[in-house]
């Protein structure tokens, strides 16, 4: 008998080819309707490839911002999809997958040249880190995802949010959508052309599913630290600010353990500052 084969997306829009500026990714801005489009073109590329790979089941975690992105007049119509407040990164997820993808990923708060770069709050958020390592949004689904004994076997963004992957990840899959030149500013591919890298990657990223190991930065009790900016001066501030300026701001430090990635830092989170609210 055939197992099934499933695989869990978790998509983000700042890593988006064509994604440049943060008005494309915030609602309420006139790009914003476009940027959307071209991120559920992606999450539709990704599922065609792991598809084509011998998937049965393919979920999205719509996971930017609202959590309500996704365009579904044009998603594809074998996807499901969870989008909505009142979840979480791994809302769903479980040991019966067999990998996770991350598409439209933005590398983490302070990393040079990488576009639109942040960790959970661009207005304030400047570290987290894992039992004393430091992790971006990557890292941190990762390892979640790793607990539950499933692998984060494809990641696209741009290129700085790959490397930062394949350094964490071992033998993860990437599909560099674009190159960050700024904290607003890209050297992208085509849309159309971005669909079709994602869309062999995550064929590939599918069929070695069961050769990339599960992600687990630590075991035992877990340790979550949230460092963030005292007094951020607008919405945006530690995102267009690079390591060094960010980390000699007034800092803030919230530390919490518990038994999971998932407990430790939703226990974290709830003790940071409220940040101020990116967008309109």
């Amino acid at each position: 008998m055939k197992v099934p084969v499933k695989i869990y997306i978790l998509s983000d829009m700042e890593g988006t080819a064509g994604v440049s500026i943060w008005d494309q990714v915030l609602p309420g801005h006139p790009e914003y309707d476009v940027a959307r489009r071209w991120m559920t073109e992606e999450i539709n590329a990704a599922a065609d490839g792991a598809f084509a790979a011998g998937a049965d089941l393919v979920l999205v975690n719509d996971a930017h911002l609202t959590e309500h992105n996704l365009d579904l007049d044009l998603l594809d119509r074998r996807v499901e999809h969870l989008m909505g407040y009142g979840k979480d990164l791994w809302a769903e997820l479980d040991d019966t997958f067999d990998a996770v993808f991350q598409i439209g990923a933005h590398a983490k708060a302070g990393t040079p040249a990488a576009n639109l770069r942040h960790t959970w709050a661009p207005s304030n958020f400047a570290d987290l880190r894992i039992n004393g390592k430091s992790v971006g949004e990557i890292g941190l689904a990762a390892a979640g995802a790793g607990e539950r004994g499933v692998p984060c076997t494809l990641v696209s963004g741009d290129d700085k949010a790959c490397a930062e992957a394949a350094q964490l990840l071992g033998g993860v899959i990437r599909a560099p959508v674009k190159k960050g030149i700024g904290w607003q500013c890209a050297r992208s591919i085509a849309p159309r052309a971005a669909r079709d890298l994602i869309r062999e990657r995550a064929r590939q990223a599918c069929s070695a599913a069961g050769g990339v190991p599960p992600w687990r930065p630590a075991t035992g009790e877990i340790s979550v630290e949230i460092l963030t900016i005292a007094k951020p001066a607008n919405d945006l501030y530690a995102s267009s600010l690079e390591a060094d300026a960010l980390l000699a701001q007034p800092l803030l430090t919230q530390r919490a353990t518990g038994t999971s990635i998932r407990q430790a830092f939703l226990a974290a989170l709830a003790a940071t500052p409220r940040p101020v609210r990116a967008g309109p």
